[in-house]
Order: C-alpha cells, then structure tokens, then sequence
C-alpha cells in the first residue's frame, strides 16, 4: 500500500492478475473510495491472468462511490482488459499497447461429457466477455468479435 499515492487518488495495480493481487488492488481502492476525492486514477499495467480477477476488479471499480479513471500504461492485455473497462472514464497512456482476445481453458477431463460441459461454459464465458467490450465502449459486437479474433491469432 502507497498511502501517499492513495491519498492523491492514485491507486496502482501491477502485475498478472492473480488471486493475490487481488486482495492488496482491493484495500487500495476501497481506502482511495473512503477519502472523500473528486476521481480515483486507477493505473494498470498487466500481461492479463486469471479472468476471474479481471471480473472481480471490475465489478469492484463499478461499486465505488468516486468517480474513476482507468488508465493503461505499457502493457495491458487479456483478462487486464476487463478491468480497464470497470472505469467511467477509460484511458491510455501514448505508449501502451493493449491486446484482447476470446477467453481459452483446457478441459478438466477427456471425458466427452464432461468436454461438452466445459465448451458451454466457455461459450457462455465469451458471450459476457464480448457484451461486456460492447457495453463499455463504443464499438458494436461485429467490431468486437472482429478485434477479439485478432488476439487469438
């Protein structure tokens, strides 16, 4: 925790979203929505990581009472993205480079009952992923998709 910058309204989260970034982002932006300021700056600078983690942070960014920014520098991708967009005002910094793309798992069985379960999930995964794109920016869903292939290729 930086209370210098928290008391600025700067919060940082850096690094693969995983569980354990999860919890010290968390106490950061709850502290920064506790002090009364007019916005949060909220810099991410990721290579993505648990898609869980990107929903969790921002769901979290949308319940804040203070305004936000959200604001990528140098690398944001996959899963990062989706907490970029928690923001009410999105940025990028000159020199950031943001990548997306459609959700992957691997299965947690060769059995083919178990595969078809899995493929449904991540279907209904990268339905909420694009609809999610569609309703935080202005691109509609044929521009979404569009961009989301490019990731995977």
């Amino acid at each position: 925790m930086d209370q210098d910058n928290i008391e600025l309204g700067n919060v940082f989260i850096i690094g693969e979203l995983l569980p354990e970034v999860l919890e010290p982002a968390a106490k950061d932006l709850l502290l920064a929505d506790t002090l009364g300021l007019e916005n949060i700056n909220i810099f991410i600078h990721s290579n993505g990581g648990d898609n869980n983690v990107g929903f969790a942070l921002y769901d979290l960014i949308k319940s804040l009472k203070t305004h936000t920014t959200t604001i990528a520098m140098g690398e944001l991708m996959s899963a990062a993205t989706i907490a970029l967009l928690g923001g009410d005002k999105k940025l990028a910094s000159k020199n950031s480079e943001i990548m997306i793309h459609y959700a992957y798992m691997e299965s947690s069985s060769e059995q083919e009952k178990d595969i078809k379960i899995d493929l449904k999930q991540l279907s209904l995964l990268n339905k909420k992923i694009v609809n999610m794109y569609v309703n935080s920016s202005n691109l509609n869903k044929k521009q979404v998709k569009k961009y989301l292939d490019k990731g995977n290729k």
